[in-house]
């Protein structure tokens, strides 16, 4: 009896596929305002490396998981700005507007296309060494851990 193989097909989970370049760039513009601190958004190659992540992971998705992220981040690129009575796209805007975008779409009923989009920017631009040690992570999960002890010291 012959083994039957099924070879990789496009758009399953670990096969590469290609990701629009539209939606890196817009993955980029949402993390500035994300990642902004009230002065300045993140450095420029911290949010490339960012960039160069997004397009790996979404490379590697399914189908299904490439088309909501790519629907979400429409929704918060097109119907955000609308929402906060703003000319669209997100992406021309100067990043402190779109850190107010984000903002009311996040307190609005388009908040599930902006919550989604930031989980998944949220896990990557925190795997970066630089950003890891300004949240105090030092590589070990002792670094993150919340005891009932340490809760208490931090309400004093």
């Amino acid at each position: 009896m012959r083994a039957v193989t099924n070879p990789a097909a496009p758009g399953l989970a670990g096969t590469p596929s290609e990701v629009p370049d539209r939606v890196i760039h817009a993955s980029g513009r949402i993390a500035e305002a994300l990642f902004h601190d009230g002065t300045s958004a993140p450095p420029a190659d911290r949010i490339a490396w960012l960039e160069g992540e997004v397009r790996d992971f979404l490379g590697r998705a399914t189908g299904r998981a490439r088309f909501m992220f790519r629907l979400c981040v429409f929704v918060v690129v097109w119907l955000g700005p609308l929402w906060a009575l703003s000319l669209p796209p997100l992406t021309w805007m100067k990043p402190v507007r779109r850190v107010e975008v984000l903002e009311h779409m996040e307190n609005g009923l388009l908040a599930f296309a902006f919550l989604a989009c930031k989980a998944l920017l949220c896990m990557m631009y925190y795997e970066h060494p630089d950003a890891a040690r300004e949240v105090g992570f030092d590589g070990h999960p002792a670094s993150v851990a919340v005891t009932p002890a340490s809760l208490l010291r931090s309400k004093r």
